[in-house]
């Protein structure tokens, strides 16, 4: 039987598809990179993926999972590959006061909707449209990284297949071994997740600087205040994007009522940064690059005299870089190296950023590879 008669065997017609029409579309994600799906599947359960799995690795062929196709570094695009549409495994599965339980094509918006009195605090910009199964393998961060971490600080555990064909429970650490991994140790199955209370009893200041060299003598005592929780920066075009001044603004988030945004109003002017990316898109700005930098006022320095727009966690020196000139990217990633700084810190790495990856945590993923999917069948190509 061909690979293609098996596939539609396991699927149906219906979640199976080998039409030029559908390959163009799954050829590409957000980036602009693109390859070339030899099938596309739809899951709807765990004993499809399980024979999928299976059926790859008697005949040699390589899948690519994938969430709702947002990433930035062509994590999701194919190279001869099946693509695993996700989509249809999106069921939210158990609510419980401190964790939810859903399955990994759950859209991030419907798990929102879910939750009437809790909170899941990652929050990504793409939150309107990303999966749970694509944050877990980008471990990725949301509007608030310097007070909830990341992805894998709030999954609690997971159900998974791997390169093996093996169901897997994760828990503890073992966590960390597909948060981050971009797909390549294994397909996520459903994941719980833990909840927090909705955020109460907090404020903020709006806070204008003329000059970086001021704006990060206020940070450096903002860091150290036991009740900061967050600090968001927009540099003078961003700032007038959302209406503000063409200054330099930072939003500085305490527990209890130190600033002078308390309540509604705090809530409000978060809410007001979170449509920047919508504005910022809508200036012709398609390429962004996200940056972690040990020298931050130094980048911001090189940013301005090139009048490349940026703006995130300057609590963490975090940066979302815009560009509409590939040349300035370019030198931009020289600059990163003079300043320790790496890419890929918020939106993964591809095949696009791959060549920025930490050589220790690059060493890590081999190890992990060899473990899980031994004949580098899950996303080949992608992060290492």
């Amino acid at each position: 039987m061909t690979l293609s008669a098996s596939l539609e065997k396991i699927f149906g017609p219906i979640n199976f598809s080998d039409k030029d029409r559908d390959r163009l579309v799954y050829s590409h994600d957000a980036s602009d990179h693109s390859g070339y799906p030899s099938f596309i599947v739809w899951p709807t359960s765990v004993e499809e993926i399980h024979k999928l799995i299976l059926l790859c690795k008697r005949s040699n062929a390589t899948l690519v999972p994938r969430g709702a196709g947002t990433s930035l570094t062509g994590a999701s695009v194919p190279n001869e590959s099946i693509v695993v549409d996700m989509s249809k495994m999106r069921k939210v599965l158990e609510i419980k006061d401190d964790y939810i339980v859903v399955e990994a094509g759950v859209p991030l918006a419907d798990l929102n909707r879910e939750l009437k009195y809790k909170y899941f605090p990652i929050q990504p910009e793409s939150k309107a449209s990303c999966t749970v199964g694509g944050m877990i393998a980008t471990n990725a961060v949301g509007l608030k990284p310097m007070e909830y971490g990341r992805m894998e600080d709030w999954v609690e555990s997971l159900t998974v297949i791997d390169g093996n064909g093996m169901p897997l429970e994760i828990k503890g650490d073992a966590v960390k071994h597909f948060c981050g991994a971009e797909g390549n140790t294994g397909i996520v199955l459903k994941a719980k997740l833990k909840l927090l209370k909705k955020e109460e009893n907090r404020s903020s200041k709006l806070l204008q600087f003329n000059t970086i060299t001021a704006m990060y003598d206020q940070i450096k005592k903002l860091r150290y205040d036991p009740d900061i929780l967050n600090i968001e920066f927009m540099d003078e075009f961003c700032s007038s994007l959302l209406g503000f001044e063409d200054k330099l603004y930072v939003i500085a988030e305490f527990r209890g009522d130190k600033g002078e945004y308390k309540g509604k109003d705090s809530e409000d002017l978060w809410l007001k940064r979170e449509t920047l990316l919508k504005l910022v898109r809508g200036e012709k700005y398609f390429q962004m690059e996200d940056v972690q930098v040990e020298e931050g006022d130094k980048f911001l320095h090189w940013l301005r005299k090139n009048r490349i727009p940026s703006y995130g966690a300057i609590g963490l020196n975090m940066f979302n870089v815009l560009f509409k000139e590939d040349r300035l990217v370019s030198e931009m990633k020289n600059v990163l190296k003079l300043l320790k700084g790496t890419l890929g810190i918020k939106f993964g790495y591809g095949v696009l950023k791959k060549e920025y990856l930490d050589k220790d945590f690059a060493k890590r993923m081999h190890a992990l590879k060899t473990h899980y999917d031994p004949k580098n069948m899950m996303n080949r190509g992608k992060l290492i």
